[in-house]
């Protein structure tokens, strides 16, 4: 009977709208990776309704559109990483406990690191190097839209960046990479990249790893950049040597991964994430 047929049923799935976000009070559906990321974050671990640094600039360059449920319970902490990595975006608490978003937008300009230039009097120690050829992706196989029905992908792209394929000269199995998208749905993932880094995930991901970049590290030595933060934009300027690996210092933007605190100095690591 009808009572029978109801219990074979494992689960069912609804295509209706999801939660509303939890942070402004609006009536707006969540609908984009980084908003289920805020809202996860407001919603069960008591995140400040309070506007994140870094968050309107996010909201401006992004429009990745999220599918999202869990039918197993799974650690929060796993969720919003994955969710990060998805959504091509980082976040953190600042040293003052407020709460940091941080991605790579499409273009920078002088306006971005009017306060964080740096020159050879603000630096010491300065080391440069360059990616290893072996952490470059340059081909990516993603498997995205899951399937709710039995957890398959129901979309896969191939993206090749053949310009960097050809200049290093890498074998059909070198450098390749498979990804496995459970929220990301779209915008559709390109065989090739695309213009701006936060066009699609593999265009974001290609622009920082798709070829080499450039690293340095050093001490900050001036009072006057003490409180910069990881994620913060920078840039040099006045800088001996004047060119590192035939690069221009003063067209680079550079973002800032790694920062300890000392008495008297803030030791960093900063990597090349674009140009003005």
């Amino acid at each position: 009977d009808d009572l029978q047929e109801i219990g074979k049923i494992k689960q069912l799935y609804s295509g209706g709208n999801g939660l509303k976000e939890s942070w402004s009070g609006s009536s707006g559906n969540i609908t984009e990776i980084h908003e289920a990321h805020r809202d996860i974050l407001t919603r069960y671990l008591n995140l400040s309704t309070s506007t994140p640094t870094g968050w309107s600039d996010l909201e401006s360059s992004k429009d990745w559109k999220v599918r999202f449920w869990e039918l197993k319970p799974k650690s929060i902490k796993k969720v919003l990483e994955q969710l990060q990595h998805e959504g091509g975006f980082i976040f953190k608490y600042k040293p003052d406990g407020t709460a940091k978003y941080i991605h790579i937008k499409d273009s920078y300009s002088s306006s971005d690191v009017a306060d964080t230039t740096f020159t050879k009097h603000d630096v010491v120690d300065i080391k440069i190097d360059v990616d290893a050829q072996s952490s470059l992706v340059t081909r990516a196989v993603t498997n995205y839209r899951r399937n709710a029905a039995d957890n398959s992908y129901t979309a896969t792209s191939e993206s090749v960046n053949a310009k960097t394929r050809s200049v290093y000269n890498f074998d059909d199995k070198e450098n390749i990479k498979t990804n496995r998208l459970d929220y990301y749905i779209n915008p559709e993932i390109p065989t090739i990249p695309s213009a701006n880094p936060n066009d699609d995930f593999y265009t974001y991901y290609n622009a920082i790893n798709g070829d080499t970049k450039l690293i340095i590290s050093g001490s900050i030595i001036n009072p006057k950049f003490y409180n910069i933060d990881v994620g913060d934009v920078i840039a040099f300027e006045d800088m001996m040597p004047e060119r590192m690996f035939n690069k221009d210092f003063t067209n680079l933007i550079f973002m800032l991964t790694d920062l300890t605190r000392k008495p008297g100095v803030l030791t960093f690591k900063a990597r090349e994430i674009g140009e003005l």
